[in-house]
């Protein structure tokens, strides 16, 4: 079950970036 927070932490984080670099690119 720690492992699964872990992941939905990480792949938030990545979420973050993502939207970070299209907004910045705009």
């Amino acid at each position: 079950m720690n492992r699964f927070i872990y992941l939905l932490a990480l792949l938030s984080a990545l979420y973050g970036i993502v939207t970070a670099i299209m907004s910045a690119q705009e």
